[in-house]
């Protein structure tokens, strides 16, 4: 399938009365910033908008105004449809990645739910009546930049929100500009810079590290695994460890990020079992591995070349390093 155009996307926007912006499951800067981006688009435009997240985000964000717009802990399987006439999707590939278990069978969206999909992930699935991907941007947010270059907002305060939250997504999503970064994305920062106070949200997302989140960090590198053979670099993290340290799950989070630039290793990745029989895996390379390989290789995974993630259900922590060291060990490359 071929990507929409950006009149078409703003055609079924006008045409929507009632939406759904779900955040995706373990969400994050991108997801946050690019839904707030759109709710704020939709609201100005007189329609009803609502904003949901089957899990809570951790961080920063909880200092933000725009966190107060979001119903966490509300699972897209749990809701009722008929309120929507219209579902936006961003910053996912799949739309299982809405679900608190990830894939869970049997569920579909009803047929009558009109699906706009806008995404920049590779191994894109193309699942909505109109659909925008462009892998090659840095993150979702700034697709959205692109989208609304020529919209009009009626209020100029209006403009500010938006602009703060597409700032949010690039600089999330790019560590700050370290990452898959172009170019043309660099004029397009400038300009969100000059029109926020961009002192402040770098202030707020900079220099506002959760307690718990620094304490998550600290095991990640207590439990650190070197396999030189392979040349890559995890930890693996229980749910019992991180309750014994009163670590809040929503802060279990940028351990990967940790280990990913240890010298004469590849890639690197965490294993975190957020509940009992669910299982996080985060993927890490700045080395030109992709670790999306290994995600999907693990079922409902993926991601970008350089960070993916899967959740795996109903393993122990244990039988979930198996899985991903036997994903690895059958790549070609590596030996476990």
């Amino acid at each position: 399938m071929e990507n929409n155009s950006f009149p078409e996307i703003w055609e079924e926007l006008k045409n929507s009365k009632s939406v759904l912006i779900p955040l995706h499951i373990s969400p994050d800067g991108d997801s946050f910033g690019s839904a707030l981006v759109m709710y704020y688009i939709l609201t100005d435009m007189g329609k009803k908008v609502t904003v949901t997240s089957a899990e809570k985000i951790g961080g920063f964000y909880d200092l933000l105004d725009e966190y107060k717009i979001v119903k966490w802990e509300v699972d897209v399987a749990q809701l009722d449809f008929a309120e929507f006439d219209t579902m936006i999707s961003l910053d996912v590939s799949d739309p299982f990645r809405f679900l608190k278990d990830g894939e869970i069978k049997g569920f579909t969206f009803p047929s009558d739910l009109r699906i706009i999909v806008i995404d920049h992930h590779p191994g894109f699935k193309y699942f909505g009546a109109l659909n925008l991907h462009y892998p090659e941007y840095s993150s979702t947010a700034e697709i959205l930049d692109d989208l609304i270059s020529n919209f009009k907002f009626k209020i100029l305060n209006l403009k500010f929100k938006a602009s703060k939250m597409l700032l949010l997504g690039i600089l999330s999503d790019t560590g700050f500009l370290r990452w898959a970064v172009r170019p043309e994305l660099f004029e397009k920062v400038s300009r969100l810079m000059r029109e926020v106070n961009y002192q402040d949200l770098w202030n707020t997302m900079l220099y506002n590290v959760p307690e718990g989140n620094k304490r998550f960090q600290g095991l990640v590198l207590k439990n650190v695994v070197y396999n030189a053979r392979g040349r890559f670099v995890y930890s693996k993290i229980t749910l019992a460890e991180m309750e014994q340290l009163g670590i809040p799950k929503t802060e279990a989070g940028g351990g990967s990020d940790l280990l990913k630039d240890v010298r004469g290793y590849d890639f690197s990745f965490t294993i975190t079992e957020k509940e009992l029989g669910r299982v996080m895996i985060s993927f890490r390379s700045q080395k030109g591995v992709d670790v999306s390989v290994f995600a999907r290789a693990l079922g409902n995974g993926g991601g970008h070349k350089a960070a993916a993630g899967v959740l795996l259900a109903d393993v122990s922590v244990d039988e979930a390093e198996k899985l991903v060291l036997e994903a690895i060990k059958n790549s070609s490359r590596y030996v476990v």
